[in-house]
């Protein structure tokens, strides 16, 4: 990076240096994604969450069971119209049925808004559904209410031998908004039909660390052909194992690894000449819902957790315990929303390799260091309506970066599904 380039980040957002080069290698950036999606097809679809900090933008979040579809607008709906029929085509030839397979026992009713504009994709891209469970409490179909008045019917996925059935309809593909945290269910281990996304990539099994590894090695080459310096679009990361908050077992590896991160991060910002103190997110390796998550900016406050802290950092969804968690660089939001100027987060969502939209996360009671995925956040939708709190904020370059951002995260996610096939 030369002193001009140094100097320009201090002053004005990456995403103008990232854009300026997207377009100045754009034809090599097209032929390398196309080689890149014929050798790891993209899964059927996906979130991400991004944090832009003004002088970085990377991904610190990607999920492969999204939910929050309820939160996009009518243009990103119909784009993932587009996006599904081609995508289930790609990875799917011939398919006409699916079954629609939700998280059980949920008792969150924005969840059953996000499964109804989720069938609702699925439907006007030309399949036929239904809304299927494996662990039903009873035999019958159950009806659930949403807040307009209208209902969802929620039948039982039974087997008949190796093909798996809701009633007489038979489904060529099951598509999993379930993330499987309590492990893989032997009703879906039985059936030959087609699970997207496949059940070996359900937070039983996957790794937060070993995803953004995937990211790390995509994020280093794709830079090479950027000639920019990776850390503008990857968070530095380690990781701990053998961890137990509730007993303080493994903090001292922890403080280890969380001391040498903030080093390293230092250091970069001391490169860039960039004032703010670095901070950590310590994160479960596994699970959603932004449990289990913390910001620290000094390894000595793992010492002097509360008991509330470290219960809060000993479990995650389906009552797991956290043995190994991702230390990743605190990437600042310089993104605020509305008059109040809320910290705020881009979350983005793909059908297979295609950008569809999003919405902003956004947390009233949060600040720009923090974890905005807990209660009392709200959304609202990514659209181009304008933002004086964010001059930049949905020009051409922001949503040309951090749309490029998103379709690096899916191909690292690609790679990862590869590997654990």
């Amino acid at each position: 990076m030369t002193k001009q380039n140094k100097q320009q980040l201090t002053v004005s957002p990456s995403l103008a240096l990232i854009a300026e080069q997207l377009t100045k290698y754009q034809a090599i950036i097209s032929k390398w994604f196309i080689k890149k999606w014929q050798e790891t097809p993209a899964p059927l679809y996906g979130s991400v969450d991004l944090r832009n900090s003004g002088y970085k933008i990377a991904p610190v979040d990607m999920n492969l069971f999204p939910a929050g579809f309820n939160n996009l607008d009518d243009h990103a709906i119909a784009k993932a119209v587009i996006a599904a029929t081609a995508n289930i085509a790609l990875l799917a030839p011939g398919t006409k049925n699916i079954a629609l397979i939700p998280e059980m026992f949920t008792r969150n009713p924005w969840y059953w808004e996000n499964i109804n504009i989720l069938i609702r994709i699925l439907k006007q891209a030309g399949f036929m559904v239904k809304l299927a469970t494996y662990s039903a409490p009873q035999s019958t179909p159950q009806t659930i209410t949403l807040k307009n008045g209208s209902t969802l019917l929620l039948e039982t996925l039974t087997a008949n031998h190796n093909t798996l059935q809701v009633g007489d309809f038979i489904p060529d593909v099951l598509v999993l908004n379930n993330d499987l945290s309590s492990g893989i269910p032997t009703i879906l281990q039985q059936s030959t039909q087609v699970l997207m996304p496949p059940a070996a990539i359900g937070w039983h099994a996957r790794s937060k660390n070993q995803y953004f590894s995937y990211y790390t090695a995509i994020s280093q080459e794709f830079a090479q052909i950027l000639a920019i310096d990776p850390w503008l679009i990857t968070p530095l990361m380690a990781s701990s194992s053998d961890v137990d908050f509730l007993r303080g077992i493994g903090i001292t590896e922890l403080k280890r690894h969380t001391t040498n991160l903030l080093t390293a991060i230092k250091a970069k910002y001391q490169h860039y000449g960039i004032e703010q103190s670095p901070f950590v997110i310590i994160k479960a390796d596994a699970g959603t819902h932004g449990m289990a998550v913390m910001s620290i900016n000094n390894s000595k406050q793992l010492d002097s957790l509360n008991r509330q802290q470290r219960t809060a950092m000993a479990r995650i969804k389906s009552n797991r315990q956290v043995n190994k968690v991702l230390i990743q660089e605190g990437v600042y939001t310089r993104e605020k929303y509305g008059a109040a100027l809320h910290s705020a987060e881009p979350v983005l969502y793909l059908w297979g390799q295609e950008v569809i939209g999003g919405f902003y996360r956004i947390h009233p009671e949060r600040n720009n260091t923090q974890n905005l995925n807990s209660p009392g956040m709200y959304f609202a939708p990514l659209t181009a309506q304008e933002q004086p709190s964010n001059p930049y904020l949905l020009t051409p370059e922001y949503l040309t970066v951090s749309n490029t951002i998103a379709q690096l995260s899916m191909l690292a996610a690609a790679q990862e599904i590869s590997a654990a096939s």
